[in-house]
């Protein structure tokens, strides 16, 4: 067995859990318990957050599993443990005070989303929002409607680039599992006050919806290893993005307000929003321009599309290629 590789206490996550079980071992043998052993619902943490504090960083080994039971211990003494945190207390409040101190810079709305061609008006919308809630107002919460490929997703990868303090959910994926995990995560990091991003949320089962709605009305709830977590005092905006606006339950549409409508790119708007977005990844204004038109001339206006043609060719030449292969008719 490796040595146990403390750096991990340099994440507030692992640290807390690392902490917990001390504090549940030292409660054993001040007891006068013979055994050091224990169950993750015994200190109330999940084993997604257990996991790499056993199996990559050496912190806990495990002494027995079965079908129904899983028990841990930690890998050295319990001394050393205790002298462990102690040297690392004072390194970790430095660091906590820094993080404190760290401010949310907002962007003007033409600044901050300056890849995103129209929707001027839920640009300033959604940037008021943002710049009242980091100033210690309520947060607003938005939820972004229409067809697929219509500028909602680059809102939302906007946001967590520029504005940071951001968990992206992707309501597909959060349905097969993982999104607890991710609320979990996100309290974790950044406490009370943070975003949660929710691509396509009429995708999420009853329980992530209701999960969602605590969140809007500032409540924290949810299962843990077996336990509650709960925080009634959390400022957490949501901001979310749907195909299918009225597939929502009607409690959670009237704490999101009217949605913010989004349309189909015309054929000069898609150019402007190809030529836009490509410029701001560092593609030359040539090269943008002739991926724009040529897959606008053939009926796309799915700007992911042209980005991905983007970070696949070199030069013009190649444009008609790729169309090709990708299965777009194109007359060259």
């Amino acid at each position: 067995m490796s040595s146990p590789d403390w750096s991990c206490l340099n994440n507030p996550k692992y640290k807390e859990i690392i902490e917990k079980a001390y504090n549940h071992v030292k409660k054993l043998e001040t007891e006068g318990k013979s055994w050091r052993d224990f169950e993750l619902a015994e200190i109330g943490v999940a084993f997604w957050d257990f996991r790499k504090l056993v199996y990559e960083y050496n912190i806990f080994k495990i002494t027995y599993h079965s079908n129904k039971h899983t028990f841990y211990a930690f890998n050295v003494p319990l001394e050393e443990v205790e002298k462990i945190l102690k040297g690392y207390t004072t390194i970790l409040e430095e660091e906590t005070k820094v993080e404190e101190k760290e401010e949310i810079v907002v962007p003007e709305p033409n600044e901050l989303f300056s890849a995103i061609e129209g929707y001027d008006d839920y640009k300033w919308l959604i940037w008021k929002g943002l710049k009242k809630w980091i100033e210690g107002g309520k947060p607003a919460h938005f939820i972004l409607a229409g067809s697929p490929a219509t500028a909602k997703t680059m809102f939302l990868e906007i946001i967590e680039k520029k504005i940071g303090r951001t968990m992206y959910i992707a309501g597909e994926v959060a349905r097969r599992g993982g999104f607890v995990e991710r609320i979990l995560e996100g309290y974790n990091k950044w406490g009370k006050k943070w975003i949660i991003e929710v691509d396509e949320i009429d995708k999420l089962d009853s329980d992530a919806l209701k999960t969602i709605y605590n969140l809007m009305e500032g409540r924290l709830d949810i299962a843990i290893a077996g336990k509650q977590l709960k925080d009634n005092n959390v400022s957490i905006m949501v901001i979310a993005s749907t195909n299918q606006y009225y597939r929502l339950p009607e409690a959670l549409r009237s704490r999101f307000g009217k949605p913010l409508e989004f349309y189909v790119y015309n054929q000069e708007q898609y150019i402007k929003a190809v030529m836009k977005s490509l410029q701001n990844e560092g593609v030359n204004e040539n090269l943008a321009k002739s991926i724009a038109e040529k897959t606008a001339s053939i009926g796309i206006r799915d700007v992911r599309i042209a980005r991905q043609i983007a970070r696949i060719v070199d030069n013009e030449e190649e444009i008609d290629k790729v169309l090709n292969i990708m299965g777009y008719k194109h007359n060259q």
